[in-house]
């Protein structure tokens, strides 16, 4: 799934036992498969996506598209 700027800012937080007292503005990505688990973050220079997976067993946990200037 690819999210888009309106999706990002209507995230929440569903890390389990988050009490949400430490993140204001920020929303961590982790994979609900490994929520412990650190995650890798790659850009894909021909789609323009970026990708944050699982590091213990690869399952996409994002996909963020990026905007081009000349579009803002």
């Amino acid at each position: 799934m690819t999210l888009y700027l309106d999706d990002l800012e209507n995230l929440q937080c569903d890390y389990p036992g988050c009490d949400h007292t430490s993140h204001d503005s920020e929303i961590y990505f982790h994979g609900r498969c490994h929520p412990d688990s650190p995650t890798w973050t790659l850009f894909n220079r021909v789609s323009g996506e970026i990708f944050v997976e699982c590091a213990t067993c690869g399952k996409q946990v994002a996909c963020i598209a990026v905007k081009d200037k000349k579009d803002a």
